[in-house]
């Protein structure tokens, strides 16, 4: 066996052991790919802001003129209107997948 082709075995058991150990990681964050969702989605809002600083200080000014109770209505108005969006998104997601899938 020449050199190469010993390098060449060495090489394919290697990535055999690779490709096992990436199975192993992937498997053991499975339970916390939920919390991952959830901190990449904070960070892309973070991110987001940060990149519009004078949506951030109109919020801010919005919040301080409005103060108390006409915050939460406010707040409770959005929430409201965010999961109507998500909900109305997922279902005409779904709905798109049905019609592709036919």
């Amino acid at each position: 066996m020449s050199s190469i082709d010993v390098i060449r075995v060495k090489r394919e058991r290697l990535v055999e052991r690779i490709a096992g150990e990436r199975r192993a990681l992937a498997e053991s964050f499975t339970p916390w790919r939920g919390a991952f969702a959830v901190a990449d989605r904070g960070v892309s809002l973070a991110r987001y802001l940060y990149s519009r600083p004078l949506l951030v200080a109109l919020a801010a000014t919005v919040l301080t003129v409005l103060r108390g109770r006409r915050v939460l209505g406010w707040a409770r108005r959005g929430f409201a209107l965010w999961r109507a969006w998500r909900f109305a998104s997922a279902l005409l997601g779904n709905a798109a997948a049905r019609e592709s899938a036919s």
